[in-house]
């Protein structure tokens, strides 16, 4: 045996006796050590970084009886696939009761619990693996990449192993962990993990182990000097494990517990989750949320780091309702679902439990979409059966979805989305779930088909493809991930699709944007607008195609002359019919105007019904562009509600303008178009009024968006940041940053992809890297600050620029980042010389559509100080720091909290540690 790794195994029998007293070392049992283990040195289900390169998942406890056995366990899943990891089970050996003689002057037996030997042995497929004999202290043992993918469950995603345990005891329990490290080693190195360190012929490699197997064992002193050592090695690899392994460690001996105060308990868990140590990042915001219970974030996060830790749905689920509870929010939006289960089909019947299963599922995604918005968008659920003895009718929608017929509604308005789940028949094996728009669905709802084994990951994701197509029709939000940029969301990896579809919802979205899309509503009767001043028609002048719709006109100039007709009109019905008011026009354009007064500064819905396509206007500014015209069940129909936008009211008279568009023949059924304002929760808006003719005073100015290169407070525009920053384009980076030839650059598809800023006359140096358009995602990758962010590896990007003879950047953050950068990036003290009291979320300058695949989404930019490229970190992790540089007490109604940090960091902290910089 290497004489440091004996030295080191002798340093965690100390830390066993110092820990548990001088009987430990015999009566040690199971559960003692691997709590000791778990929560002394808190490794199985902490450590890792951001991307899945250096992430441990944690798989849960092996339960592993006497004798032998095919286990399975479930392998580390992600949005797109499992993980490739190897797999780590760390134990000693098992403790027995053994009976002892009476002490002096009792005649009662003494029983003490002594640790007894066992071997486990393992067989993968016709493989047999090395043997492991259990030690009295910590060891650990692998099953590398190659010979999980070589399991015969592999396909499923599991692990099927057949194990043999050869012990007194009736069983044992391991924890088992997933992770990266030992993928140093040659894929089927599997066996005792001391075995394969001394057995690996690459130095570099070697000595990661070493430093592995001190840290696995409790041995900090070792494990920080082998860290240390290796954290700027050739091998960037190896460099970047050895480097979060120093940030566990910084954490472990950080000179401070926070104790009782929000801030620093809430600061903590933003790093330690940033940092991928998410055993203690929950700690640290569920303390959080035990101080502040309308914490919300606090209990959101700390729900996100319990699915990390895999602790189960029903934790999940009670962190996600309290994230949404604590808010407190008053009105929220409500999406209406019907969930339509067939319980026999074929040869199959659900059982009372099955059928639990899947309203628990189903209420389980709910309840992530409730916290993830903040308590702002509610999905209020019913369940139909349907029974083998009451049948109904199931038919054939678009693209192949079978369905019961629609007149299980009973009219359009009822429902936003139905879902309906089926047993599958054997010839439906590995058919997809199918999804159709509420132009082609039930009495106006969209339509999902899916079948029994689907779970909550599976219903967020057809629920979502429901409120995208809201968004889209309704254009509420602009840069909305999908499809392959879906997978990028969140923290990486992605634990499901429905992880990735919650972090849309909480990061992407701001939060009174989630209130926006719907698909229907029931009518209420008087809210719409029936004053209008209507001019027209405005011939198109365009050719029909052949085949296909025609070009959509509605965002064409119209022509400056007089129109050929100017009516005013007091409608008696909810839809104003053009057709009737310009008979013969053929293809041609309508141009409708209203004043609308609102007593107050409100947002609110602004439903839409269209004949063939209409765009609006208000105040001057086009708030829907007309993308959607009315297709399939709503062509040519005089529908009112069919499209659910928003409008931005302003106190005072608002003038609204509506183009509508008719399309020739054979598309000329109809034309037309109503406008129904309401608020969130579909009541009508009160102290509204309306004109068809210009008011004499009190008229809203005409819109101007956000001035580019103000700074503006994040907390202020949180809640509605697409609207109330500036959409930065490349002239604006220019004039900020005085750089010329500025230009955004980015891809994304299934396996990843970047975004990047770039320069005019800037070649490969520190902290910047040039970018040709060329990116492998199988190939290419970005884990080094720079100019360039790697989706599924990084959160932020930086791009370096003088002014005033100051180092400045830019800093470019994903949204899910924000909250984390914006309060942890440490500055220099120069930056209070340039920007004043002013925190980095106070300067906030934009935000920057991002290309990402077959969608867009939002990259945030933070004016900051971080010094010379030459001395950026290599990990974006280093340009954090969770200590705060002044105390925050607790807000008022708030657990007192105790004395706060010390002003400075003892200088004996070591230089690698960025915890304690």
């Amino acid at each position: 045996m290497l004489p440091q790794l004996e030295a080191s195994i002798m340093r965690v029998r100390s830390f066993i006796l110092f820990a548990f007293g001088r009987n430990a070392m015999t009566g040690l049992g199971r559960k003692s050590l691997i709590g000791a283990f778990l929560l002394g040195v808190s490794t199985l289900t902490a450590s890792a970084g951001s991307h899945y390169e250096v992430n441990w998942i944690p798989m849960g406890f092996a339960q592993i009886p006497a004798g032998t056995h095919e286990q399975k366990f479930i392998l580390p899943p992600s949005a797109s696939g499992h993980l490739p990891l190897g797999i780590v089970m760390v134990s000693s050996r098992p403790k027995k009761a053994v009976s002892q003689p009476p002490v002096v002057g009792s005649d009662q037996p003494l029983t003490v619990e002594q640790q007894i030997p066992a071997k486990l042995k393992f067989t993968i497929g016709t493989k047999a693996l090395p043997d492991w004999d259990l030690q009295d202290y910590n060891t650990a043992y692998v099953i590398n990449l190659g010979d999980v993918r070589a399991n015969p469950g592999f396909e499923n995603g599991n692990l099927t192993i057949q194990v043999t345990l050869e012990s007194e005891v009736e069983g044992i329990a391991i924890p088992m962990v997933a992770m990266p490290d030992v993928l140093v080693l040659p894929e089927r190195a599997s066996g005792p993990l001391l075995e394969l360190i001394q057995e690996t012929p690459d130095p570099v490699a070697k000595q990661f182990l070493q430093a592995l197997f001190f840290d696995l064992g409790g041995d900090k002193i070792n494990a920080r000097k082998s860290y240390e050592a290796l954290s700027q090695s050739d091998n960037e690899r190896i460099a970047r494990m050895a480097r979060r392994g120093l940030r566990k460690l910084a954490y472990d001996g950080r000179p401070h517990n926070p104790s009782g105060n929000l801030n620093e308990r809430y600061r903590w868990g933003l790093y330690l989750q940033q940092a991928g140590l998410y055993s203690q990042a929950f700690n640290e915001f569920d303390e959080a949320r035990i101080i502040d219970p309308k914490h919300a974030d606090s209990f959101y996060r700390a729900g996100e780091m319990a699915e990390r830790m895999n602790t189960g749905p029903i934790k999940l689920l009670d962190y996600m309702q309290r994230a949404g509870y604590a808010v407190g929010f008053q009105e929220p939006a409500v999406w209406y679902a019907l969930v339509i289960i067939e319980r026999k089909r074929g040869g199959t019947k659900l059982s009372n439990a099955d059928l639990r299963a899947i309203k628990e599922h189903w209420l389980l995604g709910a309840a992530m979409i409730w916290g993830a918005t903040g308590g702002r968008l509610r999905i209020a659920t019913t369940f139909y059966e349907v029974l083998d003895y009451e049948p109904r009718e199931y038919v054939t929608y678009a693209e192949g979805l079978e369905a019961p017929a629609e007149d299980l509604i009973g009219r359009r308005g009822w429902f936003d989305s139905v879902i309906s789940i089926r047993p599958r028949l054997p010839e439906e094996q590995g058919k997809p779930s199918i999804t159709v728009g509420p132009d082609q669905g039930p009495r106006g709802a969209a339509l999902s088909a899916t079948y029994i084994d689907s779970t909550w990951p599976q219903y967020m994701r057809l629920w979502y493809e429901h409120y995208l197509w809201a968004i889209r029709a309704g254009e509420v939000i602009s840069a909305v991930p999908d499809g392959e940029a879906l997978s990028a969301c969140g923290t990486q990896p992605p634990h499901n699709i429905g992880t990735s579809v919650r972090s849309v919802m909480r990061y992407h979205l701001a939060g009174d944007e989630c209130m926006r899309p719907r698909i229907a509503d029931t009518p209420v009767p008087g809210g719409y607008v029936d004053l209008w001043q209507i001019d027209g028609p405005y011939p198109v002048k365009d050719t029909p195609p052949a085949e296909g719709p025609p070009q959509k006109h509605v965002l064409d100039p119209l022509p400056a002359a007089a129109p050929e007709k100017t009516i005013r009109v007091n409608a008696e019905t909810d839809f104003i019919n053009l057709a009737e008011v310009f008979p013969g026009a053929g293809w041609a354009l309508a141009r409708a105007t209203a004043w609308v007064y609102s007593p107050a500064d409100q947002d609110v819905r602004m439903w839409i019904g269209q004949n063939d396509g209409a765009a609006v206007w208000l105040n001057g500014a086009c708030i829907h562009r007309g993308d959607y015209y009315s297709a399939h069940k709503f062509a040519d129909r005089n529908l009112v509600d069919t499209v659910a936008s928003y409008a931005p009211l302003r106190a005072g008279w608002n003038e609204l303008t509506v183009v509508v568009e008719s399309w020739p023949a054979p598309l000329d059924r109809g034309w037309g178009f109503s406008i129904r304002f309401s608020k969130w929760n579909n009541e009508p808006v009160p102290g509204l009024a309306y004109l068809n003719s210009p008011p004499s005073s009190e008229r809203v100015p005409v819109h101007s968006p956000p001035p580019a290169g103000e700074h503006y407070d994040w907390r202020a525009v949180q809640d509605d940041f697409r609207d109330k920053l500036p959409a930065l384009k490349t002239e604006d980076i220019e004039r900020i940053t005085g750089l010329s030839g500025v230009r955004f650059a980015g891809t994304q598809d299934a396996n990843g992809g970047y975004f990047a800023v770039m320069a005019s006359g800037q070649s490969n140096k520190p902290g910047y890297r040039a970018m040709d358009g060329v990116w492998d995602s199988t190939r290419d990758r970005d884990v080094v600050v720079n100019n360039v962010l790697d989706w599924m590896r990084e959160s932020c990007c930086l791009l370096s620029y003088q002014k005033g003879g100051v180092e400045r950047a830019l800093l470019f953050v994903k949204p899910e980042a924000v909250e984390i950068f914006g309060r942890l990036l440490a500055e220099p003290a120069e930056a209070r010389m340039v920007f004043g009291d002013r925190t980095i979320l106070q300067r906030a300058l934009g935000h920057v559509r991002a290309p990402a695949g077959t969608s867009e989404r939002l990259v945030f930019v933070f004016d900051v100080i971080v010094g010379p490229p030459s001395g950026w970190p290599a990990d974006e992790e280093d340009l954090l720091d969770p200590i705060s540089p002044v105390f925050v007490p607790n807000p008022k109604k708030v657990k007192p909290s105790l004395e706060g940090p010390p002003g400075t960091v003892p200088g004996a902290a070591p230089s690698a540690s960025p915890v304690l910089q």
